[in-house]
């Protein structure tokens, strides 16, 4: 099945534009007229969409991210299917995706600790969402470094070297 075209209606929603692609999928933005809002819909592969197992991967891929609420991790609106082909409708997140931020120039550490602290905050929600005995069990153990879901510590460490790089 060839992909989605520019002002095809998927659903509900028109495709707007095409955002990127690769090997887990291609992803558009589109259009939720019912909602007035825009969303992005990432369509698995045909080759990934034929296979049960990645398909079932990719379904409790979404409902697990969909039980998660951070602004740094998009929101989960619906699972659905177009000619065979399944596909994510989520929130459509505007900005730079960290490969294009990260870049190949140097980042001032400043950047690197504030971003480094965003992504720990969302790595941290998410652990403690879905991985819940995992964090407990990693807490118990003091060899181990703590779990990325103790924020408050590791938001406290970030500062403190904030201040000694100024």
């Amino acid at each position: 099945m060839p992909e989605p075209a520019v002002g095809e209606q998927i659903g509900r929603y028109r495709i707007v534009s095409k955002l990127g692609g690769g090997g887990m999928g291609v992803v558009f933005r589109a259009d939720d007229p019912d909602l007035g809002r825009p969303v992005a819909l990432k369509f698995l592969p045909e080759n990934l969409a034929a296979d049960a197992e990645a398909l079932g991967r990719f379904r409790r891929e979404a409902r697990a991210a969909s039980a998660l609420n951070h602004p740094n991790i998009c929101t989960i609106y619906e699972i659905g299917d177009y000619r065979g082909r399944p596909f994510l409708a989520m929130e459509c997140m505007e900005g730079e995706t960290l490969k294009h931020k990260i870049g190949s120039k140097p980042m001032p550490t400043d950047q690197i600790l504030t971003l480094s602290l965003e992504i720990a905050d969302a790595l941290g929600v998410a652990a403690a969402e879905l991985l819940p005995n995992v964090s407990s069990r990693a807490a118990r153990q003091s060899d181990s470094p703590p779990p990325i879901a103790q924020m408050p510590t590791v938001e406290r460490w970030i500062k403190a070297v904030k201040r000694s790089a100024t």
